[in-house]
Formats: structure tokens, C-alpha cells, sequence
């Protein structure tokens, strides 16, 4: 018999156990802005990153200390990098 997966969430100055036992209702996403973040390195490459949303379910009945409901949120990670040809393994 699988065993369920314990996570602790730390919020402020209190931490929660989430053990799968909680109620959590899916939360429909009605619109998404497809944004990426770009980051500069040191060696002139352009790392570009956006989340890609599986989904988002929200806990019933618990809130952080500042009265907000917990979220939790599955996602994926989608990479772009722009890197000087410098940079690059040679083509033989």
C-alpha cells in the first residue's frame, strides 16, 4: 500500500503539514498573459523562462497569516536560451 506524501508548508511564522488528507478544490484558470522573464548572464547568454500551468488547486479551510487562502500550484517550466555563437560547440 503507497504511503501518502507529507509536505510542510512554512507560512510566516507557522508551519503546516499538507499530508493529501485535505480537502482542495481545482481552481478554473479563465485567462492567462504569456509572459517570459529574461535574465542577462555574465557570459552574454539570454536564459528565458515562463511557467507552463498544469493546474491550481486551493486548500479548504486554510489560510495564511495574512487571512489569504494556500494555493497550490503544478506547473512546468519552459526554457528559451540565446547564446553567442562564441559560445557554441564548433560544427566539424
Amino acid at each position: 500500500m503507497a504511503s501518502k506524501k507529507k509536505q510542510k508548508l512554512t507560512l510566516g511564522n507557522k508551519a503546516h503539514i499538507i499530508d493529501g488528507s485535505e480537502k482542495m478544490t481545482t481552481i478554473d484558470v479563465l485567462k492567462t498573459v504569456d509572459e517570459w522573464s529574461t535574465y542577462k548572464l555574465a557570459d552574454g547568454t539570454a536564459i528565458k523562462v515562463k511557467p507552463i500551468i498544469i493546474h491550481i488547486k486551493r486548500v479548504v479551510g486554510k489560510f495564511d497569516p495574512n487571512g489569504d487562502p494556500i494555493y497550490f500550484v503544478q506547473a512546468g517550466m519552459a526554457v528559451d536560451a540565446q547564446v553567442p555563437s562564441r559560445l557554441k560547440k564548433k560544427k566539424r
